[in-house]
């Protein structure tokens, strides 16, 4: 997924985050792995803790739709995970403070 950065909430602090997505079939849960990464106003006073990180997913085949969320902290590695189904998966990686690009957006295939 290409990378995006983002503002920490609450604070000049900035992040990029790096994310991969991660496809388990047998379970039909897609991972989202990411690491965050500061890259500015890192240990500084009035940087926010954490940004909050929306993953939106639509089953294009089956027409499912669905969101998680989740707080991100600074140089982190977590993931977000979500079952979709089987078919053709849009997921689109977002955050609810500022952040360029706009998103990260990646498709996959789930095998049921």
């Amino acid at each position: 997924m290409p990378t995006l950065t983002a503002q920490f909430d609450g604070g000049p602090c900035a992040t990029t985050i790096d994310a991969k997505a991660n496809i388990f079939d047998d379970s039909n849960q897609v991972s989202i792995g990411y690491q965050t990464d500061d890259i500015a106003g890192t240990g500084s006073a009035g940087c926010g803790s954490s940004l909050v990180a929306v993953v939106n997913w639509r089953n294009l085949d089956s027409g499912g739709v669905g969101s998680v969320s989740r707080h991100m902290f600074h140089n982190e590695t977590n993931s977000i995970s979500f079952a979709p189904g089987p078919g053709r998966i849009a997921i689109e990686l977002t955050t609810l403070g500022t952040h360029f690009p706009d998103a990260s957006r990646l498709e996959v295939v789930m095998h049921g």
